[in-house]
């Protein structure tokens, strides 16, 4: 069966709020036609699926299968079957690179218009190392320098040891 929802422009706009905690807030309209496209397409689906005594499995007319199964059914499989095409497709119009899988919480559900989603994500914050590598070498300076009468570690608990407090000083200099 073709895919609808490849072939065509599935959402209507979308707008981006950036939030200051870094968090996105993704407002997707999808266009009436769509929903009724999809619509159309779950109800053929569960006209496959269901069986209605004195119809053979699949071939009961549409409206029959629509008052059995009812329409909240039949929107919770639009749901399943829009939202996440929608949603890729608006984070590509809005060239996003999303860290996490998305909150979306339906702000508008009216049959007969235009649906309206909300997805909230997170896009991964930008890290500025700076000049990290000369940070570490300078704090490590110090760990080179040989001073008369230290003694040079003698086993290899006390060399670990000796690793665990240079790690701890790279560490401390990176969070730096």
């Amino acid at each position: 069966k073709p895919n609808f929802m490849a072939e065509a422009k599935l959402v209507k706009t979308s707008a981006l709020a950036r939030q200051p905690d870094g968090g996105l807030e993704l407002t997707i309209t999808i266009g009436r036609d769509q929903v009724e496209k999809a619509y159309e397409r779950a109800l053929e689906n569960l006209t496959q699926e269901t069986e209605i005594k004195g119809f053979r499995k699949g071939k009961a007319p549409w409206q029959i299968v629509e008052k059995t199964v009812g329409k909240e059914r039949i929107y919770e499989e639009v749901l399943k079957n829009l939202i996440p095409h929608a949603y890729v497709e608006a984070v590509k119009a809005q060239n996003l690179t999303p860290i996490v899988n998305p909150q979306i919480k339906p702000l508008s559900l009216q049959e007969g218009n235009d649906w309206v989603l909300l997805a909230k994500t997170v896009e991964r914050p930008p890290v500025e190392l700076g000049n990290y590598k000369e940070e570490v070498s300078r704090a490590l300076a110090a760990e080179k320098i040989w001073i008369p009468g230290k003694p040079a570690p003698q086993s290899e608990e006390a060399a670990a040891q000796d690793k665990d407090k240079k790690m701890a000083k790279i560490f401390a200099t990176l969070l730096d």
